[in-house]
């Protein structure tokens, strides 16, 4: 019965990633997890049911791949593909968090009034261990499940979203301290702070826009939005068609809005852009005709293939830097464990979508126009904090992310990759154009506030002001220094707790 209340637990966190106006579940389950974690054995196991129940809604979405006819599969296979992708992501994740409730029960035996810092601990040490070796996705932070009230996030900018888990997972040990004597007679202090924690972070959020306010130069920024999908592009005659439609949108885009700057989907052209590309030689016309500075996605060879972005200037020239894609995605641009999965599971290695695999970028590539700096990041990149913080550090003044999302059709995955973008842009006080080929495309200013967007399955664009932003948040200067203060603080508790143990022998 505990393990069935905690596979619901589990679930009804993670409804915030379908539908953000309900952020508020998170800060009512969680502690219910803690209490249980706390006061019933096993919890270990009723740990693994509540992130199993969790993690199947996080990746539900993978079910909208069906058919997955892309690679050649035949319907059953897809099936079982997508069936294995669902228990595989759920089960490496879960298997790993449900310690968090483990530890945090020994831990509260010993170190009663220290266990909310365990708890707090804990929760963002595993979280951090989601972003570890190739099947390490962060896709699932509580961060996002609080995207639906921008208050709530907004102190990303100080310690990063890892942060957002330690204050929530805080809140729910103070819960659960106060509840371990009965929900009948609560302890009210925890209570209190439980409560100053939750006011304090909603209020820094509310004053954070009003006190950093300031005088910027603004500029008309537009996102294209084509709505071909990736089996379109790949056709035979995808690359004149491609260019046409968003030749065409972005005329629109700079005739209707005034937009200096236009900013096209990942690998919108499937070809290479560099060099002495006819592509590009097109796009840089159109760009000059135009008046307006055209980023696009394709493909580039320089020492290797890379997944890139390319930026085409108003006066006609084109940045010698290109951003080349850094987080590839699994199974999709490369096969992980290459001989493991051709001998164990020949067929996963047909999902990738080319012949040979592509490479990885290494750096920010910051790409300059007349106006500022530009950094770009491809699709799976905008969900990795790092790459964003080091292309602010690195200068980028404004954030462009292009992204193909159109395996998800109009799923809850296409917002949800919207929101890592709201996330980005607060981190590190940078607005954000970002272009999907078939949505959610949107602007975003440095506060997460959405501008303007294009939802899914629609073709158009997306225009609103935008700015340059040369300064930096704290996140953007310290990165995640809670991660190292939850290691010590968790630490220190755990030799306490020994210490403690020790005395009683």
């Amino acid at each position: 019965m505990i393990c069935l209340l905690c596979l619901a637990l589990g679930i009804v966190t993670a409804l915030p990633l379908i539908w953000d106006f309900l952020f508020i579940l998170p800060w009512m389950t969680l502690p219910a997890l803690f209490l249980i974690s706390a006061k019933k054995p096993k919890p270990y196991l009723h740990g693994l049911c509540f992130f199993l129940g969790y993690y199947a809604v996080v990746w539900h979405w993978l079910v909208y791949l069906y058919p997955m006819d892309f690679a050649g599969f035949t319907a059953g296979m897809s099936v079982v593909i997508i069936c294995l992708g669902i228990g595989f992501m759920s089960l490496i994740q879960s298997v790993g968090f449900a310690f968090v409730p483990m530890i945090y029960n020994r831990l509260f035996k010993s170190c009663k009034l220290l266990s909310p810092l365990a708890a707090a601990s804990l929760w963002t040490i595993a979280e951090w261990a989601q972003s570890l070796f190739w099947f390490g996705i962060p896709w699932g932070r509580l961060a996002l499940t609080q995207v639906g009230w921008l208050p709530m996030i907004r102190s990303v900018s100080l310690f990063g979203s890892l942060f957002i888990g330690f204050i929530i997972s805080l809140f729910a040990g103070l819960i659960a301290l106060a509840l371990d004597g009965g929900i009948k007679k609560p302890s009210p202090k925890p209570i209190c702070i439980a409560l100053a924690l939750f006011i304090l972070n909603a209020a820094f959020g509310v004053v954070k826009p009003i006190l950093t306010a300031k005088n910027r130069t603004t500029f008309i920024g537009a996102a294209i939005q084509g709505n071909i999908s990736s089996a379109d592009k790949w056709a035979d005659d995808s690359l004149s068609h491609s260019f046409e439609v968003y030749s065409s949108l972005t005329e629109k885009a700079v005739k209707e809005s005034g937009a200096v700057l236009a900013v096209w989907p990942e690998s919108v052209l499937t070809t290479y852009l560099n060099g002495n590309s006819y592509y590009a030689a097109k796009i840089s016309s159109l760009a000059s005709k135009l008046g307006c500075d055209i980023v696009a996605g394709g493909y580039s060879s320089d020492g290797g293939e890379y997944n890139s972005l390319f930026l085409f200037r108003r006066d006609g020239t084109v940045s010698d830097i290109f951003y080349a894609k850094q987080h590839l995605v699994p199974f999709g641009e490369y096969v992980p464990m290459r001989k493991v999965i051709m001998t164990v599971f020949p067929f996963l290695a047909d999902i990738n979508m080319f012949s040979g695999e592509i490479d990885s970028g290494t750096s920010s590539a910051i790409m300059e126009n007349a106006d500022g700096k530009v950094g770009g990041l491809i699709c799976f990149d905008s969900i990795y904090p790092s790459l964003a913080r080091r292309s602010a550090k690195d200068g980028a003044e404004l954030f462009v992310i292009s992204t193909n999302d159109s395996w998800y059709g109009s799923s809850p995955a296409v917002w949800q990759h919207k929101s890592h973008a709201v996330l980005r842009a607060v981190e590190n006080g940078r607005c954000v154009i970002r272009a999907a080929n078939t949505g959610v495309s949107a602007l975003i200013d440095g506060e997460g506030r959405t501008c303007s967007f294009l939802g899914p399955l629609v073709e158009g664009f997306t225009a609103s002001d935008f700015y340059y932003e040369d300064g930096t948040t704290l996140y953007t200067e310290i990165g995640d220094v809670i991660l190292p203060l939850s290691v010590l603080m968790l630490s220190a508790i755990i030799i306490i707790s020994f210490v403690r143990k020790e005395k009683k022998r």
